[in-house]
C-alpha cells in the first residue's frame, strides 16, 4: 500500500492484530454478522418483503452463539489471569 508521500506501508501489521482480536474474541465475528442482518432486516422491512421474520430469526441467533462464545471467552481469560496473579504473588 503507498501512503500520501509515494512511500511503501506494511498493512501486515493491522490484519495480525485484526486476526488476533477473533481469536480472542471468538464470540465477535458472529455479533458483526448479526449487526450486517439487522441491517438487512431494517431494509426489508422499507421494502414490505416477507421475508423479514425469517432473518430476524436468523440474526437472533447469531447474537445468542455470539454472546455464549465471548461468556466462554471471557470465563476462559479470568481463569487464566487469575492463575498468572496467583503465580506471580
Amino acid at each position: 500500500m503507498i501512503n500520501g508521500n509515494g512511500k511503501c506501508v506494511r498493512v501486515k501489521g493491522s490484519f495480525v492484530k485484526i486476526k488476533w482480536y477473533f481469536y480472542s474474541n471468538p464470540g465477535a465475528l458472529f455479533i458483526i454478522a448479526f449487526d450486517v442482518l439487522i441491517l438487512a432486516c431494517a431494509f426489508l422491512v422499507v421494502q414490505g418483503n416477507p421475508l423479514v421474520n425469517d432473518v430476524a430469526v436468523f440474526a437472533y441467533c447469531f447474537l445468542v452463539f455470539g454472546v455464549i462464545l465471548q461468556a466462554l471467552s471471557y470465563v476462559r481469560n479470568k481463569t487464566c489471569r487469575s492463575d498468572v496473579v496467583e503465580s506471580e504473588g
